[in-house]
Order: structure tokens, then sequence, then C-alpha cells
């Protein structure tokens, strides 16, 4: 950024800060560039298709998606492995019980079991978006995670 572009980032950061309506109206602006582009997005194939969700979710984009091809949380059949995306994982387990998928994480070598939530329960953490049941290839891959936990 040269000096230009940051003393423009600098006055726009300064009037967000000092004039309400100025940041309100930016604010509003910022949401429905966010509104359009969700719009306009193409079914999921892939679990990289998956944009970053806004946090937190609103029902717009909670709707939006299932309208794409994520599975709502009263599809999920409780113990089934499910492809989709997550910060730290492609798969998840659906524990009813818990009401969360179980996950295997891989962390400073290792790999350990973790929780977190359907993205239906926003608890403003990472949520998983699921997309599919596991194929057989892909169990696969998660018995070899598995197997490596200590």
């Amino acid at each position: 950024m040269g000096k230009d572009g940051f003393a423009k980032w600098t006055a726009h950061r300064n009037k967000l800060k000092e004039d309400p309506e100025y940041k309100k109206q930016w604010m509003e602006s910022q949401q429905a560039k966010l509104v359009e582009y969700w719009k306009n997005l193409k079914p999921f194939v892939d679990e990289r298709d998956v944009p970053e969700l806004p946090n937190p979710l609103n029902e717009f984009f909670t709707q939006r998606l299932i309208e794409l091809g994520a599975i709502p949380k009263s599809e999920l059949k409780d113990g089934a492995w499910y492809y989709g995306n997550f910060r730290n994982t492609e798969f998840g387990k659906w524990n009813e019980t818990k009401v969360e998928f179980d996950y295997i994480n891989y962390s400073f070598g290792f790999f350990y079991w973790d929780t977190c939530n359907h993205f239906e329960d926003d608890n403003r953490f990472a949520l998983f978006t699921p997309l599919r049941e596991v194929t057989d290839d892909e169990m696969k891959i998660i018995q070899e995670r598995i197997n490596s936990i200590r």
C-alpha cells in the first residue's frame, strides 16, 4: 500500500470511529455486497466451494447454504461420516447425542479427536458444513487417521 492508499485507509478508519452515520452506511454497504456475493454462488460440488461463513450466520446465510447443497441438521444420521467444509478437516462424524460433529484434528504432528458444531448451531466458532456422506475411499482415509491416534 502506497502513501496515498495508507492515507485513504487512515481517513476511512478515523471516520468510521468518529461518524456513526458514515459507519452505519459503510456497514450496510458491506452487508449488501456480501448478500449479493452469496446470491450468485453456484451449488457446492467440493468442500472448497463453500465460502468463509459470515460470523454470526443469520437465517439468510443458513438457508442459502442448504439451497447450495449443504445438508440440514434434521437430515443427518447418527454415527454417519460426512464430507464437507471445516477449517481443520473435510470429514466429520455426526453425534446425535452430543448434537455436534466428532472429527479427527491434526496438530503438531498428532491426530486427536475434537468436536465442532453444525452450521445451523452457530456458536461463533468454526462450523462444519456437511455436503454428503463419505465414500468408501474416504472412509479408508478416516480409518488411517483413527489408527494414528495415540
